[in-house]
């Protein structure tokens, strides 16, 4: 089988790619930056021209860097390895174990990797694994606060906000998802609910900041689900015209506007106080 696992060369300037860049003084702590999904910074220094100042090999496939406290977070999923690194250098501050950090599945005889993107609030850095686990870690040595496992094979994603951790376990067969929240700050668990959903797919939701999570739920719908009781508020649904079997992706939240788009080609705007007010816009498949 070809192992499409590959090494990243990790420089700088591809560090700073993952949005936009940004200076030691401006974090990108989870994935598109905030728990709105916005990929966006308000201060920034991006460099003017591709210019490597240090990089650092590891084995990762389908997560992203996050930079905090001066300091670069990075998964390897072949060593099941978590890593801090001097934002500034390179250096290894410090690596830890994490079994399962990564899940796979093969088709066609390739064999695809996937691992979470950490998400790191105030100091400590919550990351989920390949067997629905997540562990709290501490930033500065990277010691164990909590963990928790969920039912399910593999986890689909994982936020935190307002110190409460939303993630998703996903398991086989048509009735497969678990919603979970948990405390923050110790792991308990707030509620779970689970969701019929037809496959593993990782996207994180957008949190609004009245505590209500955006994501797809079951295909081609996207959902609103009250984070104070995981009840679902509302589902805007697109069409089959609009929407086919991989789905929706990933939403952003901007003020009271959901922007999303399609595996057809189309970018949805909807109002979330509304949802019968949205605009929508077709890409050609660009």
């Amino acid at each position: 089988m070809t192992d499409k696992n590959f090494i990243f060369k990790i420089g700088v300037i591809v560090l700073l790619s993952i949005g936009l860049a940004m200076s030691v003084s401006a974090d990108w702590p989870m994935f598109h930056h905030d728990t709105q999904q916005t990929g966006y910074i308000e201060t920034s220094s991006a460099p003017g021209k591709n210019h490597t100042i240090w990089n650092f090999s590891a084995t990762l496939s389908h997560s992203s860097p996050v930079i905090t406290d001066g300091k670069v977070i990075i998964t390897s999923v072949k060593d099941n390895q978590i890593y801090a690194l001097s934002e500034s250098n390179g250096s290894k501050i410090w690596n830890k174990s994490i079994s399962n950090l990564a899940w796979s599945y093969s088709s066609g005889g390739i064999i695809f990797y996937f691992s979470f993107t950490p998400a790191v609030v105030g100091d400590t850095i919550y990351v989920c694994t390949g067997d629905c686990k997540i562990y709290a870690l501490n930033l500065s040595n990277g010691g164990q606060l909590w963990n928790f496992t969920g039912n399910g094979r593999t986890a689909s994603f994982l936020t935190v906000a307002n110190n409460k951790v939303i993630f998703r376990c996903h398991r086989d067969g048509n009735t497969n998802d678990t919603l979970y929240l948990l405390n923050a700050s110790n792991g308990d668990k707030t509620f779970e609910k689970n969701f019929s959903y037809f496959s593993a797919k990782t996207i994180n939701p957008a949190i609004s900041v009245a505590g209500i999570a955006y994501t797809e739920i079951y295909r081609c719908k996207m959902s609103a689900i009250n984070l104070s009781n995981g009840n679902i508020e509302w589902n805007f649904t697109v069409t089959e015209e609009g929407c086919g079997s991989v789905g929706l992706s990933p939403p952003v939240l901007i003020n009271d506007k959901l922007i999303f788009g399609t595996d057809k080609g189309y970018v949805y705007f909807v109002n979330t106080t509304n949802i019968f007010q949205y605009n929508k816009t077709y890409l050609n498949g660009e």
